[in-house]
This record gives structure tokens, sequence and C-alpha cells, in this order.
């Protein structure tokens, strides 16, 4: 199976998975005004509108629902997510998580202004698949499964490979050129949770993350990161 491809949308990261078959899977719909940018990427890679499957929601949060609308009114894909964050999509919810710290709590809190005052939104979408964790992707042409990984928000998934290769949203980030910066997310609605999600993936035994924001890395890293915290879930 070829590993996640990854399309930049603004400062995120959209993900194609190629599809048994022919067509593809794509995971996340990157920022506001970037659905374009994801259609033209398909185009690059040989592949049209038509062939994507389906599309996959790591979690309801602008950045990665931001180009949504335009990518399913273009491919006629359903959309799915996870049940927690079913309503904020289909509501054009948006929502800024706490930080995890000072950088993050003083950028949430100005994105809760920029929301209040309708410089952050995005289009509502009504989703079309509704999971809870554990379903496959098989009738969609993809050996994978979907993994509940709250922590980031309530209703964040990933999306695992067979070859321990998994698509994981913000559940942990590498935004920082060559790796310089923190995984550990700025923005979390539960940070034990997030914990239990991390250990979740290491003994589903997933060995590389492909990020929402930034380039994939060994998921040895976040062992490595929990410790560092002195966090006995990861121990």
């Amino acid at each position: 199976m070829a590993a996640p491809d990854g399309l930049r949308a603004g400062t995120s990261n959209v993900y194609l998975l190629r599809a048994a078959g022919g067509g593809c899977v794509l995971v996340d719909a990157g920022l506001p005004a970037s659905g374009g940018a994801v259609l033209r990427g398909l185009a690059r890679r040989g592949l049209t509108p038509g062939d994507v499957r389906l599309i996959v929601l790591t979690h309801v949060h602008f950045d990665h629902v931001g180009g949504l609308a335009a990518i399913r009114r273009a491919t006629g894909a359903p959309v799915m997510v996870h049940a927690a964050e079913a309503d904020r999509l289909a509501g054009g919810q948006t929502v800024m998580p706490p930080g995890t710290a000072v950088y993050g709590q003083v950028v949430s809190r100005m994105g809760r202004v920029a929301v209040r005052v309708g410089l952050i939104r995005f289009d509502a979408v009504r989703p079309d698949v509704i999971v809870t964790g554990g379903e496959s992707l098989a009738a969609y042409g993809l050996e994978a499964a979907i993994v509940h990984t709250p922590g980031h928000t309530a209703g964040s998934i990933t999306i695992l490979l067979p070859d321990g290769a998994a698509v994981n949203g913000d559940l942990a980030v590498n935004q920082f050129p060559f790796g310089l910066g923190p995984i550990f997310p700025p923005f979390a609605e539960d940070v034990p949770a997030l914990y239990r999600s991390w250990r979740r993936l290491l003994d589903a035994g997933v060995t590389r993350l492909y990020p929402g924001h930034g380039a994939p890395f060994p998921a040895s890293r976040l062992r490595e990161v929990a410790f560092r915290n002195n966090h006995s879930l990861i121990h």
C-alpha cells in the first residue's frame, strides 16, 4: 500500500490515500478557500474529482474542514465524521479549543474573538457517514480502520493503515522546520484523553504518524515526549 500522500492546503495537510481498483480517499479538507488547491493537487496526480470515493474528517476545526464544501460539490463524495462532531459540522459551528501552553492559550483567546466577529468560519456540510471508532474503510477500497482518538477534540479520529502508518489529524503535530518544535499539540480539549489516545496508537502498533500540520514523523516520538513530560499513561 502506498504511503499517505500529503496535499498542502494552506498551513494544513490534506492526505490522499490510494484505493484498491483506482480512485482515492481524502483525509481532511484544509483551510477555507483551499478547495481549489486540493483539486489541483488531485489533477497533478492524474486523478479527477470523480475519483474521490470518500472524504474522512479527523475532526471539525475550520483549518481541517474549511475547504470541504467546495471539495464536496466538485467530487460528490460522501463525508465521514465522528458522531461527537457531526452536529458541529452540519451547523457550521466554529470552535477554538483551549491552549495547552502559553502560545496556544494566547492564540485561542485571539481566535475566539475572531470567531465572534465572523473572521473565522466555515460553510456547514451535512455528513453522510457517522462513525464512533472501529469501522473499516474496505467498502471504499481501502484497507484501513477508524480509531477514535479523543483529546484534541472529543470526536478526533485517526485512520490506521495495516503497515503501521496513521493519519492522525491534530492528535500530534510537527509544524516547526526540521522537527525542532514540540509534537504536543498547542490546543486540546482534554489533555489526559490525548495521552490515552497516544497510548492507544502505540498499542495498536503504529510506527509512523502523518499529522495535520507538518511533516510525518516516527511514532516513537510520542513515547519520548510523554516520558519527558513524566506522564505515566505512556510508560
